[in-house]
């Protein structure tokens, strides 16, 4: 669980302290967050939607010089975390994923990634994921930050 200050929402189960709230990660982390990364000739952005324990993970690409955003990849599927970890985990259950190539369709996989992240507040958070079957077990260089859009 997580001391938090800022919440809008509070369950009637939600155990009230000293005027924070305790509020467990999974929903703290509901809702979309959007991460922007200015890359050489392009700008990628991820959207990463949490929605109980359904996730949809979607980047797009802008072509430097280019007014239109395109859709490149994403991801569906069910996800887990665990808080007691240090640093605490994510699991993702990869069941879709989008292809670019083919004009653009979605196929159904069985595919996990495992991750670590950190709620930093109420509105941004810090992921570090791996598709190859391993975990990270610490936050690097290319780790992600995630703004809070809704």
């Amino acid at each position: 669980m997580k001391k938090v200050c800022t919440v809008g929402a509070v369950f009637a189960a939600v155990a009230v302290l000293s005027g924070c709230v305790l509020i467990p990660d999974g929903w703290i982390l509901n809702g979309a967050w959007r991460n922007s990364q200015d890359l050489d000739l392009e700008d990628r952005v991820t959207v990463l939607t949490l929605d109980g324990d359904m996730f949809d993970m979607e980047v797009s690409h802008q072509v430097l010089g280019s007014e239109d955003f395109t859709v490149t990849g994403g991801r569906q599927g069910t996800f887990s975390l665990n808080e007691g970890a240090d640093p605490k985990q994510i699991d993702l259950h990869i069941t879709r994923r989008y292809l670019e190539s083919g004009g653009g369709v979605w196929i159904d996989v069985d595919e996990d990634a495992f991750g670590i992240y950190e709620i930093l507040d109420c509105d941004h958070i810090r992921m570090q994921l791996s598709f190859d079957g391993s975990r990270p077990s610490v936050f690097g260089e290319d780790a992600l930050e995630y703004e809070r859009v809704e």
